[in-house]
């Protein structure tokens, strides 16, 4: 039984003591306590869908999350849904679509992570272009902490608020994007909105970068407008990967890729008008809508969101390739930077890499916030060290222009060593604080976010 919990998605594996489902608080609160008693680490779980190695455990006990599953409680007076911690993230929105309503957070991993999960990494995706991450939607949570305390957060409702620093003035934003370092989530209470009656989307290839950017500024100004909600990018060599299994989808060829735009409208009618507006848009950006590709139904849209998740498939399996062959590996990064800064950034991150040997190098995902993934395969160990050193370089020209290092499934494991030196200056001993009060004898999540031990 232990062994399934060795490893994520991410392909990191750990190792563990023990490991308890459990059904209720009541089962979290005593399990946390009989491994405080034993002086034994903790790594709460859901799907174990991290890229991150956040859900590989080292050592210590297991807390299944999964089976946290009370029944789905809406207030649509309140336009807020109570949920545990254990349902998964797709149930959550099929629920709600059911009644008309939406929580349009929708990672990649949507249809098996955990609302626990989504919560502590604070999830994102495509989506966010419009309507945010995870964070913007959590209006309250209950956790039980390092000690088996028990924690209800609710969110500020008031306009003024001077208690100090503006970041520490909410609680629950202590423990969305927290990665079980300071506590355990057991259910949250998220708003929710209307459902979209229309929806469409387009797909439209482009010869010049520049000018696959230079459609995104002006998506960008027309987001309210044409109800834009996500604008996604597959480079020429994702699109590349993907020719021969597009299931009869016209994917552009060309060194750019393409822009994937989806809207909403109040009805299917008025969706396609938003669809026939944005085309136009791309067009003057220099987007070649002979060979654009329109998705009318749910399923032709679908079928795409597949399609582009063959993608990070396709290299994570490569990358485990490498590292079994040489020591290689995959190499991806997260960051995001105002979309003014985009271009000359990947520009640099080209020449920077071009005479280091990569057998290949795919950049694709959200390029509407300024957030592409970089997907770097580095044939051995030596390339691997080569390639980290400009990842470094990377991050810092990212924070000099305002951007962050890190944008999207978390820190975890894996990214904690290449971004701590980039994160903002006094945020580890933030984080360190707020450990020493939630979890004293640092026993929550080992490994991630932060090395507690290095203190």
């Amino acid at each position: 039984s232990l062994v399934g919990y060795q490893r994520d998605v991410s392909g990191l594996v750990g190792s563990a003591e023990a490991a308890v489902r459990v059904r209720d608080v009541r089962d979290v609160v005593e399990a946390v306590q009989w491994a405080g008693s034993q002086r034994m680490s903790i790594l709460p779980v859901g799907a174990q869908t991290s890229t991150t190695g956040a859900s590989v455990p080292s050592g210590g006990l297991v807390v299944d999350m999964s089976a946290l599953q009370e029944p789905i409680e809406v207030d649509r007076q309140a336009m807020r849904v109570e949920v545990s911690a254990g349902v998964r993230l797709q149930d959550l929105r099929d629920a709600l679509l059911e009644q008309g309503l939406d929580l349009p957070v929708d990672p990649t991993s949507a249809a098996d992570c955990t609302v626990g999960g989504a919560i502590a990494t604070n999830a994102s995706g495509p989506a966010t272009f419009r309507y945010g991450a995870m964070a913007d939607w959590v209006r309250g949570l209950t956790v039980v902490d390092g000690v088996g305390r028990l924690h209800q957060l609710v969110e500020r409702h008031v306009e003024k608020c001077a208690v100090g620093p503006v970041a520490l003035q909410d609680p629950t934003r202590f423990f969305v994007g927290a990665e079980g370092l300071l506590g355990i989530i057991i259910s949250a209470s998220l708003a929710v909105i209307p459902a979209a009656d229309g929806q469409g989307a387009l797909f439209v290839g482009f010869d010049r970068r520049a000018d696959l950017i230079d459609a995104v500024r002006r998506l960008r100004g027309v987001r309210d407008a044409l109800s834009v909600r996500s604008v996604e990018w597959l480079d020429g060599a994702c699109v590349g990967l993907l020719q021969g299994h597009t299931g009869g989808l016209t994917l552009p060829q060309g060194e750019a890729g393409g822009l994937y735009v989806e809207v909403e409208g109040v009805d299917e009618e008025m969706a396609m008008a938003h669809v026939e507006q944005a085309a136009e848009l791309m067009e003057a950006a220099g987007g070649d809508l002979s060979t654009c590709q329109v998705f009318q139904t749910v399923a032709e849209r679908r079928h795409f969101g597949e399609l582009r998740h063959r993608v990070p498939d396709t290299l994570n399996r490569r990358g485990r390739a490498l590292v079994d062959a040489a020591g290689g590996a995959k190499l991806s990064t997260d960051w995001s930077v105002p979309i003014d800064a985009l271009d000359e950034l990947l520009e640099w991150t080209g020449r920077a890499l071009e005479p280091l040997g990569l057998e290949g190098a795919y950049a694709y995902g959200h390029i509407g916030n300024g957030h592409p993934h970089l997907n770097l395969l580095c044939p051995d160990a030596e390339i691997k060290s080569r390639v980290t050193r400009v990842l470094h370089e990377q991050l810092q020209r990212v924070v000099a222009v305002g951007g962050s290092p890190v944008s999207e499934h978390g820190i975890g494991k894996i990214k904690r060593d290449l971004v701590a030196p980039h994160l903002p200056g006094g945020m580890l001993e933030a984080l360190r604080g707020l450990k020493s009060h939630f979890d004293p004898d640092g026993l929550l999540a080992p490994g991630n976010l932060i090395n507690i031990k290095s203190a």
